[in-house]
C-alpha cells in the first residue's frame, strides 16, 4: 500500500510505501498459512529461512530501486516491524547505494553469521534505529 503525505496532513513531500508480506505456510505453526516475509522454523532463531529472507530482500531492493528513479537514495529510509524489521535491516545494510536510514521495531538481524561480510560499503555508516 502507498500512503501519500497528503493523507497524513503533517509532513510535506513524504511518501510511505507499506508492502505486505505474502501469505505462506509457517513451519513453527504446523504449516498454517499466514502473512510472513519468510518461514519460521523454531522459537530460538537457531535456523533462518535463507531462501525466503533473500526473496524478500530482492523484493525490498526492487522497491528501493523504483523509488530511486525519482528520489536520491540517501533520502530513502527502510523500516519494519518484527519480520518486516528484520528484512528492512538486512535489505538496508546490503543495498548497493547509500540509504538515509534503517528503522527496525521488535526485530533482529537475520542471517547474522554473514555479517559484516555482506554489508555494502555504501551502507556501513547508515544511521540505524532499533527499538524493542
Amino acid at each position: 500500500a502507498v500512503v501519500s503525505a497528503q493523507s497524513t496532513g503533517n509532513i510535506k513531500h513524504v511518501k510511505y510505501i507499506c508492502p505486505t508480506a505474502s501469505t505462506i505456510p509457517i513451519t513453527i505453526n504446523k504449516g498454517m498459512r499466514m502473512p510472513a516475509w519468510y518461514d519460521k522454523f523454531d522459537k530460538e532463531f537457531a535456523k533462518d529461512d535463507k531462501s525466503g529472507i533473500m526473496r524478500s530482500v530482492v523484493h525490498v531492493h526492487a522497491l528501493i530501486a523504483e523509488e530511486e528513479k525519482v528520489v536520491p537514495s540517501d533520502k530513502i529510509f527502510v523500516g519494519g516491524f518484527s519480520q518486516g524489521g528484520a528484512v528492512a535491516l538486512y535489505s538496508g545494510l546490503t543495498y548497493k547505494n547509500r540509504l538515509g536510514g534503517i528503522i527496525g521495531l521488535s526485530c533482529y538481524l537475520p542471517l547474522n553469521t554473514e555479517f559484516p561480510d555482506v554489508v555494502d560499503s555504501q551502507n556501513s555508516a547508515t544511521p540505524i534505529i532499533l527499538c524493542h
